[in-house]
């Protein structure tokens, strides 16, 4: 297996653009911004920009991965790091349900296979076990709980010393049997980490994989399926039953998959929220300090919306991340990608936000307010974004937003685990 590994943001030549494209990989222009102008040193080669985080594969096996901006990856292990990628994902797809149905689906991932419903159905598994089903039979002599109306009802009866013998005994017998669904489930997930191994590490079923070829008759399965939810009441069997529905109506792709996510900042948003609330500190000397270990006690950053616009208070303004600590506020923005010019939304937020008071007598709620733009690198550090100039507004002159990169790596080794 031979890989291609770049970062989300990465400029490719149109040379290892069409070079890509000819290994048999399934990229559109969808996955590239526009073509990039000329270089400055003259070259008349034109570029185009990554526009996505995922992976590709093609016929012969190979894979072509796009990690996050500035995710470092290890090049002789790279599938420890492709797996971390794939959890990644999973993860916000299960978190963030409402991003990934209908339209939302098809703005924020392009994908030919069916992981969102594996994400359910192994969901299931990990809950529930494979699905079975309960058959209750009485049996004579047997174990279990006696079942005594019945055992009057059909023994024997007879007088030994003056006591009531009843022969045989008749117990209640319960035992599990495989159904239909169970060896769908075996299936669909078995099958799913076996094609994806390089990307999947989760446990199989360690299950018999079934004889049958699903895949080679998914009508057949299809109509089974629904013919089996018709008489199904309990909701979480129907659901995984419509997650079974939906992984049997994949279109084959010849051994060419793809799993394309166009709106990782969302993603990084998230992850951070995480972060911080592990690791935030406080800020000191116009900089953020973070703690190396998990905080003890965690904090308590929210995404709180405010509605500072008396003209129409349905406008309202929602830091990505916010904090009260006392007389403190923290206002944070997550920022994907590097800020190339002046963040107006988060210079506006602070302006919108400083002088917050509960009542237009009273002084305001805070005497510090502290704002930075959260981003992310393969090391940690700090700069300035953002500082008043008295000359423009000396009333504001305390005013400060810094630029503080965290890496990522660290971040998504955290949100993983937590």
């Amino acid at each position: 297996m031979n890989s291609d590994n770049f970062n989300d943001g990465d400029q490719l030549s149109l040379e290892k653009y069409k070079d890509l494209q000819k290994k048999g990989f399934k990229i559109e222009s969808k996955d590239f911004t526009n073509e990039l102008p000329l270089e400055k040193d003259g070259s008349s080669d034109k570029k185009v920009r990554l526009n996505f985080v995922g992976f590709t594969t093609n016929n012969s096996g190979d894979i072509m991965t796009v990690f996050p901006k500035k995710y470092n990856w290890e090049d002789n292990n790279a599938d420890i790091d492709r797996r971390k990628l794939f959890r990644v994902i999973n993860k916000h797809i299960q978190n963030r349900p409402s991003m990934y149905i209908g339209s939302e689906f098809e703005k924020n991932i392009s994908t030919n296979y069916p992981f969102s419903a594996f994400f359910s159905i192994y969901e299931y598994f990990e809950k529930y076990g494979i699905h079975f089903e309960q058959q209750h039979r009485l049996k004579p002599d047997g174990t279990g709980k006696v079942n005594w109306k019945e055992t009057i009802r059909f023994s024997q009866k007879y007088i030994i010393d003056d006591k009531l013998i009843m022969l045989p005994i008749y117990y209640n017998e319960t035992r599990r049997i495989d159904t239909f669904l169970a060896n769908c489930m075996i299936f669909a997930i078995d099958f799913t980490i076996n094609k994806f191994n390089a990307f999947i590490e989760e446990e199989k079923t360690n299950r018999p994989f079934p004889e049958f070829n699903f895949l080679l008759h998914k009508e057949f399965v299809k109509e089974n399926l629904y013919s089996i939810r018709n008489k199904t009441y309990r909701d979480i069997t129907i659901k995984l039953i419509d997650d079974l529905i939906k992984f049997f109506s994949f279109e084959e792709s010849s051994g060419n998959y793809f799993l394309k996510h166009y709106s990782f900042h969302s993603v990084w948003e998230d992850m951070v929220m995480i972060y911080l609330n592990s690791h935030f500190l406080k800020f000191e000397n116009k900089e953020m300090i973070l703690s190396d270990e998990r905080l003890a006690i965690q904090k308590k950053f929210i995404k709180r919306a405010f509605d500072p616009n008396l003209a129409d208070p349905k406008k309202s303004i929602q830091p990505d991340h916010y904090l009260v600590e006392g007389d403190t506020q923290i206002i944070l923005d997550a920022k994907y990608y590097e800020p190339e010019k002046m963040e107006y939304k988060q210079i506006s937020y602070l302006f919108l936000l400083k002088n917050r008071r509960d009542q237009i007598t009273e002084p305001p709620l805070f005497s510090k307010t502290h704002s930075a733009l959260i981003i992310p690198f393969n090391e940690r550090n700090s700069k300035l974004h953002f500082e008043m100039n008295p000359l423009f507004n000396k009333e504001f002159a305390d005013v400060v937003i810094s630029e503080e990169r965290i890496e990522i790596n660290k971040v998504i080794n955290f949100w993983i685990k937590n």
